[in-house]
């Protein structure tokens, strides 16, 4: 903007700045009220929001207050809180809302995180039959037997078996997660290296059909280090990067819960893996 100033302006005008604070120069409009070239100044934009207490136009505010024909008139960023405005804000909100309530999806065009995936819906825990997206398998006679086989083989029955063990698991990842819905399963090992001799390890697939397709990767691992291990259970884990949110539900038909072992710890596990995640829930519900 040119310089303000008795010799720039004639008399009688009149300036507003509803865009941003920087557009002028804060003491050349000072200089410039008071001088009687600007004959009033209206704005709700500073160089520095909140404005300094130094700040030029502050300083002449003070003085013009106590004039009876005020000139300078500033207010907070509030230059779109017109009545107009607000209206129409308040008709999007309700046409958004009212089209996720009827489609069941947010409208496209109003989606800050366009990746955002709404949570999945826990089916009811007494129900008989269940599918999620990650597949239309739930269980049947020969994958509940091929489970029990893939547990009974690498079982952990006893402490004392630490001083036969060939190998370690403290290089495993604890946590390997697909992103969406799937399968999970929770895995203890005997490990010497490990605090007490136990750890835990969690493996979920979004193409695991069954629950030992998502265990079977770990325990070929866990086998050729001649580690005894343990399939103690599983469900399913619904995770979103994009909103950095977990949640741990459901049970396994093939690895059902043995011990104590139970979702809180697979939780535990995950918190560790992912500190900066805002959210990281379970529930016993859903399958």
């Amino acid at each position: 903007m040119p310089r303000i100033g008795p010799d720039g302006i004639a008399c009688g005008n009149h300036l507003v700045n509803m865009a941003r604070g920087d557009v002028v120069d804060e003491a050349q409009v000072a200089l410039a009220l008071q001088s009687g070239a600007l004959a009033t100044y209206s704005t709700d934009v500073f160089v520095e929001e909140p404005p300094d207490v130094d700040c030029e136009l502050l300083r002449y505010a003070q003085e013009d207050f106590q004039t009876p024909h005020m000139r300078l008139f500033v207010t907070p960023h509030i230059g779109a809180a017109t009545l107009e405005a607000k209206r129409r804000v308040g008709q999007q909100i309700v046409a958004a809302v009212l089209e996720t309530l009827e489609t069941g999806n947010p409208p496209a065009d109003h989606l800050v995180n366009k990746d955002w995936t709404p949570p999945p819906e826990l089916p009811d825990a007494s129900a008989s039959s269940v599918v999620d997206d990650t597949s239309v398998l739930t269980t049947n006679a020969v994958d509940q037997r091929e489970a029990q086989a893939m547990r009974t083989a690498g079982a952990t029955n006893a402490i004392e078996h630490l001083g036969n063990l060939k190998g370690s698991a403290k290089d495993l990842t604890s946590v390997e997660i697909d992103e969406g819905t799937f399968k999970y399963v929770l895995v203890s090992v005997l490990d010497p290296d490990a605090p007490g001799g136990l750890r835990y390890l969690v493996r979920g697939d979004r193409k695991a059909g069954y629950h030992r397709d998502a265990a079977q990767p770990l325990v070929q691992k866990l086998r050729e280090k001649g580690l005894k291990y343990n399939v103690v259970g599983g469900g399913r884990i619904y995770h979103c990067p994009q909103s950095k949110t977990i949640h741990i539900y459901g049970f396994s038909y093939g690895f059902p819960w043995e011990d104590e072992c139970q979702h809180h710890i697979t939780a535990e596990l995950c918190r560790k893996a992912f500190p900066d995640y805002l959210e990281i829930t379970w529930a016993d519900e859903g399958y």
